[in-house]
């Protein structure tokens, strides 16, 4: 991150705009039941950053292979692991800065979380768990595609529909039905009214422990699966 600052610098841009923008261009436009437009938008935006975010760990497995960087790796006495897990813990401390940014950013601009400590770590810990599971899935898909620029874009196919098909500006109530049964069930929709909830101090607990069950098994699933496609990739 000292050396490339500007991933860091771009990663927490994209927040900042999000904010202003859905702020000042909506803010106004869209009525929420029983609190500010800014405080039910700040959920969507911290987990849609958090995901966004977790697109560069895909291109900088895809740019190590590219780059011929794993085939030093195989020379050192290390252990195949930390290739990955390097960068995935990489992308927690990024994505901590991300959450830190935003926060400052949305308290400057009218956004009052009205839950407790307890709720605020709860949430930001869920948040960190959203950035490790979605880090696992992009940095498969970095292992899968053969080019940097493939990885770009799939990263872009298989994020905007459940960043945008979700809860994350608008209530699902103003949805088409069809819409509607996707965005209430799906992992990102999920964690979004879990931290809305944690952060607004009205926790749901099952949608709480929803969210974290999407979490556990996604990563069971990611997680053997990027091993193994790193395995067959540094073996070549």
């Amino acid at each position: 991150m000292p050396r490339i600052p500007d991933e860091l610098v771009t990663s927490t841009i994209q927040p900042i705009i999000t904010v202003l923008l859905f702020r000042y261009m909506f803010g106004g436009a869209i009525n929420i039941p029983g609190t500010s437009y800014i405080n039910y938008l700040m959920a969507g935006v911290f987990v849609q950053s958090i995901v966004f975010g977790s697109a560069s760990v895909g291109v900088g497995v895809a740019n190590d292979l590219q780059r011929g960087m794993i085939d030093r790796f195989r020379s050192l006495p290390m252990a195949q692991s930390a290739v990955l897990t390097g960068r995935i813990v990489a992308d927690q401390i990024r994505s901590a800065f991300i959450i830190l940014v935003t926060w400052i950013v949305g308290l400057l601009v009218g956004f009052r979380p009205e839950g407790t400590l307890l709720s605020w770590i709860a949430a930001s810990a869920l948040l960190l768990l959203v950035s490790f599971v979605f880090a696992w899935i992009s940095a498969l898909c970095g292992l899968l595609f053969r080019s940097v620029e493939a990885v770009q874009q799939a990263g872009l196919v298989w994020i905007l529909p459940f960043a945008f098909g979700s809860s994350a500006f608008v209530p699902l109530t103003t949805v088409p039905g069809w819409l509607r049964a996707f965005a209430e069930h799906q992992p990102v929709s999920l964690v979004m009214d879990a931290v809305r909830g944690l952060l607004l101090n009205h926790p749901n607990a099952s949608t709480i422990i929803s969210a974290l069950i999407w979490c556990l098994c996604l990563l069971a699933v990611f997680i053997p699966a990027s091993v193994w496609a790193y395995g067959r990739r540094a073996a070549r």
